[in-house]
């Protein structure tokens, strides 16, 4: 009765995103040269096949511990192509830029700009040729604590903790990356709510974790500093019918940093401060 066991087979898949899809590949003029952006309309939907399995254990009535791993197999992911080889095809005619040959790391055009030869530079996303696997650990916890005397019974705890690792190759080699992930990820929650009134205090922190997309002069995707932020709310429901709630957001005064290969070169910094909000429900 307080013991579950869960498993979950499934494949899903996801359509490529609008702003990577253009009907047509763009050639522009630059100083030295031309810019190529890909246009994607060739992508593919890229799928997924994944295995879930839980333990749950539900120790008391609103209380529970858990138990999660998960397997995710991503094929045909869409990502920001640097293979110089790929992007600097030999012939490009077609995008009137003539024949093309890499010379010590760059893309040049058997077309002069300058007196020189042009220098291409390139961009777009394609599929990738290899899968790659996310495994994953889930453990959370949650107690109430009804069980003490008097006031104290509206105290209550929840603790997540979520691990998360990503393998596979891509085809020049290096380790492949999943966007908007981070290895590590917790929360921490303390609540007090009696039938009246309820304060809730969090504690949400995730690790560093890459976004989507290449620096065309770095060459390399932008990252995201780990982060940890506090919230709270607090309620109070009147008699007539009507909830007043106050909620605050980021007590601790966090920022998101976002950087170019190096922390020590920054190319984002968001900055909301401490926010207060008050709100009022009424239920008729």
């Amino acid at each position: 009765d307080d013991l579950v066991l869960r498993l979950a087979a499934y494949k899903t898949f996801s359509r490529p995103q609008p702003r990577n899809l253009s009907p047509a590949t763009s050639v522009s003029a630059t100083s030295n040269g031309y810019a190529i952006v890909y246009g994607g309309y060739d992508l593919r939907p890229y799928t997924s096949d994944a295995q879930d399995l839980s333990l749950e254990w539900y120790s008391r009535p609103g209380s529970l511990v858990s138990l999660a791993l998960f397997r995710k197999r991503i094929t045909n992911l869409i990502a920001p192509e640097w293979r110089l080889e790929r992007l600097c095809p030999a012939d490009a005619t077609a995008f009137g830029l003539g024949h093309l040959r890499i010379e010590g790391g760059q893309c040049l055009s058997d077309q002069f700009v300058n007196g020189q030869p042009a220098v291409i530079t390139a961009s777009g996303n394609f599929n990738q040729d290899s899968p790659l696997t996310v495994d994953g650990l889930e453990l959370s916890v949650q107690q109430t604590f009804d069980f003490l005397p008097g006031a104290w019974r509206y105290l209550g705890g929840v603790a997540n903790l979520a691990y998360t690792r990503v393998a596979g190759r891509v085809a020049d080699g290096t380790r492949s990356v999943l966007p908007g992930v981070s290895e590590r990820t917790y929360n921490l929650i303390g609540y007090y709510e009696t039938p009246r009134f309820g304060v809730r205090v969090v504690y949400n922190y995730r690790d560093e974790y890459t976004l989507a997309g290449v620096n065309t002069f770095f060459g390399s995707s932008s990252r995201v500093k780990s982060r940890g932020q506090v919230d709270a709310s607090a309620s109070y429901r009147l008699k007539s019918g009507f909830t007043v709630s106050l909620d605050a957001f980021n007590l601790s005064d966090a920022r998101r940093s976002q950087f170019q290969s190096d922390p020590r070169l920054p190319r984002v910094n968001d900055y909301d401060g401490r926010t207060l909000s008050l709100n009022v429900r009424a239920q008729f």
